[in-house]
């Protein structure tokens, strides 16, 4: 048969403007003017095209024409039955391929050789861009749009693709090639085909050969969505890596690719992934006959998820990967937990018998971590627990994976890579999905790319692919983030290997997210005692009848000659042997909480910072010399730096608070950023304070034992702290406050201050500017802090509600993740609250919701001397009164707490303990006992799952910012963070408030330590004439202030309550000693039904019962906005209404 030369015609193929222009037969006119038919048709010569423009096949390719209409009756009768509604272009066709016969191809030479190349490249350009929708992906159909039966509602008919599907309608047996306009051409006429059509290396194609080498390569058991990139050499790599393989065509007329850049698999490899798939298969066998009638949500149906699992970390530790983060949702998470991960299998029979009351969740909600080898790799690996919510955790693992990125300095992103397991209907129903993948390609949040795979069991709970997604894949979103989408057939285990070597090829060359798609089914209902029929007749009764993939496997491998029978049931008795020896000795095996931790692999980088390898701590407290070290040199602009008038403004501006020994709350935050990245060491520039030992006076009960934590912990040397703050606009500040990255007004280059302190040593500040997402986002630095609790990490939300939107984060994760999963995090959430008559949406940030989180029983005082407790008192006392006298002193106590070990010892904190009665430092049994129980309250927080504050003061919060770090525990706190004292002139601090012995204060008395106006010296009535107690808490407290202070009421005292949760009990019940005869008022700007009231209410009455049993019992009476549905009006003239109203009533003049 002659051979052709095209090649010569290669570079004078003309452009296809899908706009208009014509090549010969084919115009589409876009209608844009009233005459479809304005536009004539007019015949494309190789001269004539040659002196218009001329173009590669490569553009030619990217620009395929269209081939259907939307006026086809076909189309038009699906439009009008329903079955499809999709927008239409006022677009009309001259034109349709499906209709109309291409033009004859020419007899000339050189004409038809240009015809059949722009026809055939056509063609090859079509399997390319369409031929994932006729690829046999689905092991019960072949063909995913292909009936079970001829009554099957199926609507997945892709009209994009009916040119492939026609084409390949009767494949093999004959080729429908009319509608690429080549039935004319002889199929086995021989073409001389160079790269500009197919990176194969092979030059001599005919016609047949190239549908069956594009057939196999396109739209066999493995697919690919590549052509939506944009970058050129990404669409090559994939190109070349498909179309320079050798096809091998499998048994029912399948086809799946072997790449020849990653090779085909060894007999060894074959072996390995068979006994793979086998302890997959016969763990679900088995599990479910030992516990039968347990949901254990198997994988049966999707067994090639674990050998691809297994390829995609063999291959990524082959090219640098040394920790892998794992994310899934509960399908298939036992299996990848014990062949995975390699956890015992008596470990997870252990957990179906429940008889461990220290687990916290489901076992399918576990996590786990692990050090495996892979092919003489280790890899650090593991597995984050995660709630019932589908893809909630996928924020989560990012930001874990990332956090590790940052502490090993992988900088270049190939040591750590992240890998999340998703559903089909989750992946593409769950909106947080969408949200996680557009944080890849941003730089404060990127991880150099997470691989997703999805175990797509084309089903829902109950509910068909048809009435879950709108688009005919489930994996559409990926396209937003041009990520490449590989769809495999999961019945081809060898299909499955290879294109997760190729993920993990993608990732780790250009760092960018990829998705493999795991076609496979759900041999069980949703769960395996649910049954599926009762809404998927046809599919289950298939799947009873479909054979298992090992089955499959097994027989494909023995017609191969790779193994043999008795092999493979060898294997099978060995693994049951070892499976049921596991579960004999099950009752035997001690459960370990830290098996289902996701522990920081790392290793000892960061916790072999302290001796007793727990987190150091101090006080809260600076030397007034180094903090304005710290603020003058962050309000410092370089003198070529071109900065914006308002900034060197506001610079100034601090440096003039700082001179005078005030900060704002901006300044405060930044004083304490800096504060936390520079080391401490106690002997070093922040100076050593003077520590008092025995001798110090407890007789003045009005500040608890002053600074007491000397006594109990020592100082230490303290490492630098790597601060993150991340959010919406959290560069500049939502509320124009913060500027910690300025911008050169001729360059528009950042620059950070906090960065460049030049102080000595310093730590890294990141702040980042946010997409405009909460979910992602908050799950994404919740996430991060679980890696370092030597890390401060925030997140700032606009506007407190916005937090809304998280709030199955929070829910889910922060409230809960360390009483299910033992998960520690002391992640910080600003969220700015404030009545300014901004409306509903911009006042509140449900303070009430993170209350009713807070798990405080509001009838439980801790600490109270009755019961257990005082049987425990009553033996530590008889230790530490060794000499029998009666007596104890501050040092035996130390003495005692020092002898302990450190595992034993416990770390507290003693600042504002309350020792009423107290007058010397020799205590007797009765005083140890207030001690005791004292320092027992004080300490209580680190038994609750998270902090809420409402600071009123710049000091405050920059205590409460050290606090995070500076204390023996890592806990969430939620501030609800200011906006209007911001920028009000009376909220500022003075600097000794900052200073040495000085601590966050759960409550703030008028003119006592912390009251940061107590400067003003407004005199107040004795505290025995005060008539009116009015507690508060927050920004509130400046509107009352400012009107007593304008009505000059002399008998009404405000209590500012900073930590509304844990609640301090213990300050409450001191404070009404000191307001005898006050009634008691609590006052806000939320309506009843919100806000802090109804939190606070039966506290204040447990706190009167349990510590002041002498004193008449007083009400808290309400003073605030009425239950209302929306949290605020929007008419600020309304809203300044009722806040006078509101403090009238306060001040009694209404």
């Amino acid at each position: 048969m002659k051979t052709r030369t095209t090649q010569e015609f290669f570079q004078k193929l003309p452009l296809v403007d899908m706009r208009g222009m014509r090549i010969r037969g084919f115009t589409k006119n876009v209608a844009s003017s009233g005459d479809p038919h304005s536009n004539r048709r007019s015949s494309l010569s190789p001269s004539s095209g040659s002196k218009k423009m001329h173009c590669s096949l490569m553009h030619t390719m990217s620009n395929p024409h269209p081939i259907t209409s939307p006026h086809h009756p076909t189309t038009q009768a699906r439009i009008s039955s329903g079955t499809i509604q999709r927008r239409m272009f006022a677009v009309n066709y001259e034109w349709n391929p499906l209709e109309m016969k291409w033009p004859a191809v020419p007899k000339e030479d050189g004409r038809r050789l240009t015809t059949i190349a722009l026809r055939l490249s056509n063609m090859i350009n079509a399997f390319r861009h369409r031929g994932h929708f006729a690829a046999m992906l689905d092991p019960l159909r072949g063909s995913s749009h292909k009936k079970l039966n001829p009554h099957e509602p199926i609507y997945w008919v892709n009209t994009d693709a009916v040119d492939v599907c026609r084409l390949l309608k009767d494949y093999p047996d004959r080729l429908d090639l009319t509608v690429f306009g080549l039935e004319e051409v002889d199929p086995n006429e021989r073409f001389a085909i160079g790269h500009e059509f197919l990176a194969h290396p092979k030059k001599d194609w005919s016609i047949s050969e190239v549908v069956e080498f594009m057939r196999a390569t396109y739209c066999g058991s493995t697919a690919v969505e590549y052509t939506h990139l944009s970058d050129r050499f990404q669409r090559s790599w994939i190109k070349t890596i498909f179309e320079r393989g050798n096809p091998r065509k499998k048994q029912r007329n399948e086809y799946f690719f072997q790449g020849s850049q990653l090779g085909t698999l060894s007999r060894e490899e074959k072996v390995k992934a068979l006994e793979i798939l086998l302890r997959t298969d016969h763990l679900e066998r088995f599990l479910g006959d030992k516990f039968p009638a347990v949901k254990r949500f198997g994988i049966e149906g999707a067994e090639a998820v674990l050998p691809g699992l297994h390829a995609l970390v063999t291959r990524g530790a082959e090219l640098g990967v040394e920790g892998v983060e794992l994310g899934m949702a509960h399908r298939g998470r036992l299996n990848v937990l014990a062949n995975l991960f390699g956890k015992p299998l008596g470990a997870l029979c252990n957990e179906f018998t429940e008889t461990d009351v220290s687990m916290g969740d489901v076992k399918y909600h576990l996590g786990t971590y692990a050090v495996r080898n892979f092919r003489g790799k280790l890899v650090h690996m593991n597995l984050a627990a995660n709630p019932s919510h589908l893809e909630a955790v996928n924020s989560v693992v990012v930001g874990k994976a990332r956090a590790k990125q940052f502490f090993i300095n992988d900088k270049e992103m190939k040591r750590v890579m992240a890998v999340l397991l998703h559903g089909d209907a989750a992946f593409s129903g769950q909106g947080i999905v969408a949200e996680v993948m557009e944080l890849s390609e941003i730089p404060a949040y990127t991880t150099g790319g997470t691989v997703h795979i999805v175990i797509n069991n084309m089903i829902g709970f109950t509910t068909d692919p048809r009435a879950s997604r709108s688009s005919y894949h489930c994996t559409n979103v990926a396209k937003g983030i041009e990520a490449p989408i590989f769809h495999v057939n999961g019945d081809d285990i060898e299909a499955v290997i290879h294109v997760c070597r190729i993920a993990a090829e993608w990732r780790q060359t250009f760092h960018k997210d990829c998705v493999v798609d795991i076609v496979c089914y759900r041999r069980h209902g949703h769960n395996e005692l649910d049954e599926p029929s009762l809404t998927q007749p046809l599919t289950y009764s298939e799947i009873r009848r479909h054979p298992p993939v090992l089955q499959l496997y097994t027989t494909e491998l023995i017609a191969d000659r790779v193994v043999d029978t008795k092999f493979v049931r060898d294997m099978s008795v060995r693994v049951l042997h070892e499976f049921e020896n596991e579960f004999q000795h099950r009752k035997q095996y001690i459960p370990r909480p830290s098996e289902w931790l996701a522990t920081n692999w790392q290793g000892e980088a960061i916790s072999s910072l302290c001796d007793s390898g727990s987190r150091p701590f101090n006080l809260t407290g600076v030397p007034l010399k180094t903090l304005k070290e710290i603020g003058l040199s962050a309000c410092k602009i370089p003198e070529d730096f071109s900065a914006h008038p308002q900034v060197k403004e506001l610079f100034m501006r601090r440096q003039k608070m700082l001179e005078t020994g005030e900060a704002d709350m901006a300044l405060a935050e930044l004083l304490a950023f800096g504060a936390l990245m520079l080391p401490f060491s106690p002997d070093d520039s922040f100076g050593r304070i003077k520590r008092e030992g025995d001798s110090l006076s407890l007789a003045d009960t009005s500040d608890a034992l002053k600074g007491t934590a000397e006594l109990l912990t020592e100082y230490v040397e303290h490492p630098t702290v790597d601060v993150r703050l991340s959010g919406q606009d959290s560069e500049r500040g939502t509320f124009n406050q913060r500027h910690a990255v300025i911008y050169d007004q001729r360059t528009a280059q950042p620059y950070t201050p906090l960065n460049n302190l030049n102080l000595g040593p310093q730590a890294t500040f990141q702040v980042c500017n946010s997409s405009l997402s909460e979910a992602a986002v908050l799950g994404f630095e919740y996430g991060y802090s679980l890696e370092s609790d030597l890390a401060l990490v925030i997140w700032e939300a606009q506007f407190g509600d916005f937090a809304n939107v998280a709030q199955h984060i929070i829910d889910n994760f922060i409230a809960t993740g360390e009483s299910k999963w033992g998960q520690k995090s002391a992640l910080v959430l600003l969220l700015p609250h404030g009545y300014d008559g901004q409306g509903p949406e911009h006042s509140s940030a449900r303070l009430e919701r993170y209350l009713q989180l807070v798990d405080q029983d509001p009838d439980v005082v801790p600490g109270a001397i009755e019961g257990s407790f005082e049987e425990e008192l009553e033996r530590a006392w008889k230790v530490l009164d060794r000499d029998g006298n009666n007596k104890v002193s501050m040092s035996d106590i130390t003495n005692y707490l020092n002898e302990l070990s450190p595992t034993d010892k416990p770390k507290i904190q003693s600042q504002e303990l309350s020792v009423n009665g107290i007058e010397s430092s020799a205590l007797s049994k009765e005083e140890y006992f207030m001690f005791a129980s004292a320092w027992i309250r004080r300490n209580d927080e680190r038994t609750h799952n998270f902090c809420v504050i409402n600071p009123s003061s710049p000091a405050q919060y920059f205590h409460v910012l050290r606090r995070q770090i500076h204390r023996p525990y890592a806990k969430p706190l939620i501030v609800m963070s200011p906006k209007y004292l911001l920028h009000h002139r009376a909220c500022r601090s003075p600097l000794d408030d900052m200073g040495p012995n000085t601590f966050f204060r759960r409550t703030i008395v008028e003119n006592g330590p912390g009251d940061n106006l107590k400067h003003r010296l407004y005199e107040l009535n004795p505290c025995d004439k005060i008539r009116r107690l009015v507690f508060c808490s927050g920004k509130f407290f400046y509107d009352m202030y400012h009107a007593r202070s304008a009505r000059k009421v002399r008998d009404i005292a405000f209590i500012r309550i900073e930590q509304l949760a844990p609640f301090p009990f213990d300050r409450i019940a001191r404070i009404l000693l000191i307001y005898p005869n006050a009634e008691c008022v609590w006052a806000q700007e939320e309506p009843k039904n919100m806000g802090a009231y109804l939190y606070v209410l039966p506290r204040f009455t447990t706190a009167q019962k349990k510590l002041n049993p002498d004193h008449p019992l007083r009400d808290l009476k309400y003073i605030g906005r009425p239950p209302s549905a929306s949290p605020a009006t929007g008419l600020y003239r309304l809203h300044v209404d009722e806040t006078k109203e509101l403090l009238d009533a306060i001040l009694g003049t209404k």
